[in-house]
């Protein structure tokens, strides 16, 4: 079967005709592209973390899976530092908000905004 890159559909039968699996996604790198990926928690929230596919002075971008709704997210978590205040915190869930309310094929969409209390370090 030959997927067609611009439908919406993100998953793909197994070889064994069983449960679909994520398909590849360009704009997610592999989580081998690190050269020493940090430590990561095994879960936040209901989604299972499978690595890091970025980090930066904001933070850390989590590649997850969604047992759930069998899917791959991304999960964007900021410094405690940058969010310990409650304007900053607004400012984050302003930031989530903007594309929250676009819808363009070519845009990830926000799926849930929720704070998350753990150490990035």
């Amino acid at each position: 079967m030959v997927a067609d890159p611009h439908e919406p559909d993100q998953t793909l039968p197994d070889d064994n005709g069983g449960d679909p699996k994520p398909k590849d996604n360009p704009s997610l790198p592999p989580t081998e592209s690190l050269a020493e990926p940090p430590s990561h928690p095994a879960s936040i929230g209901r989604y299972r973390v499978e690595g890091i596919i970025g980090k930066g002075g904001f933070g850390l971008v989590f590649l997850a899976h969604d047992d759930q709704l069998r899917r791959r997210v991304a999960i964007k978590v900021p410094h405690r530092e940058l969010t310990s205040q409650p304007a900053d915190a607004e400012a984050y869930l302003s930031e989530a908000r903007a594309p929250a309310s676009l819808d363009h094929p070519h845009m990830g969409t926000v799926g849930q905004y929720q704070p998350v209390d753990f150490d990035l370090e």
